[in-house]
């Protein structure tokens, strides 16, 4: 459960709940980045990045080899 207490693992949920927002309007159901595909882009590249990070750091953190 220390994957849970990374630093990168809160900004990437968000950033990526951000790029999969849906909203309500008169024709009903619709994707939040209809309009601007490249925000939603943005936001997964972004949140792919973070998840990295994260494994990344829980490598580093799992690692006997790196404790001293």
């Amino acid at each position: 459960m220390n994957f849970l207490r990374s630093p990168w693992i809160s900004p990437a949920l968000i950033l990526m709940g951000f790029a999969g927002m849906f909203t309500f309007d008169s024709s009903g159901f619709a994707w939040f980045w209809d309009g601007q595909p490249q925000g939603a882009f943005i936001l997964i590249v972004s949140s792919a990045v973070m998840w990295v990070m994260a494994l990344r750091d829980f490598g580093k953190r799992s690692d006997p080899r790196q404790q001293s």
